[in-house]
């Protein structure tokens, strides 16, 4: 999986590919997520979804599996390009997407700077933050964003 994509998971069973071929300004224009199935790969084409740099494996309490897929590892012009975080769930052979959560930043809440977003993986959660050097600040004030998983039924909730 590392020879076929730069963003996968821990283990290279899953993992995203993103084109910039046919995009101006190196702007992502498409994504494909990879997964293992059996001795190769298995595509499927993310029509809606560019840009995502983190895919994450998810375990819930009832033994079932996810591929948790966002963008916002590195600063997000709020203005130009939204948090798209996108969970999918492995039913059989597959992955389905469950529940994504599109924009969620908010205009409300833009002030001009560009935020960062720090993603805990023991909470499920997403702060928005802003750089400070080498640090990166939680903003007072903001909405976290928190995964909650229940299979089919998963959803993303604000705090």
């Amino acid at each position: 999986m590392d020879y076929l994509t730069s963003i996968h998971t821990g283990d290279d069973n899953a993992g995203i590919f993103t084109g910039h071929e046919f995009s101006s300004g190196h702007q992502p224009f498409y994504s494909i997520l990879l997964d293992r199935y059996g001795n190769g790969y298995r595509t499927k084409f993310l029509q809606h979804y560019i840009g995502f740099d983190k895919i994450w494996e998810l375990t819930d309490s009832a033994g079932r599996n996810y591929l948790l897929c966002y963008n916002g590892e590195t600063d997000i012009d709020i203005g130009f390009w939204p948090f798209i975080v996108t969970l999918f769930l492995k039913e059989g052979d597959d992955y389905q997407e469950v529940c994504s959560s599109e924009d969620w930043i908010g205009m409300d809440e833009y002030d001009g700077s560009n935020y960062c977003l720090d993603y805990n993986p023991k909470n499920m959660t997403w702060t928005k933050c802003q750089r400070k050097g080498n640090k990166r600040i939680p903003v007072p004030g903001l909405k976290k964003l928190r995964l909650v998983l229940d299979g089919k039924e998963s959803y993303f909730v604000k705090l």
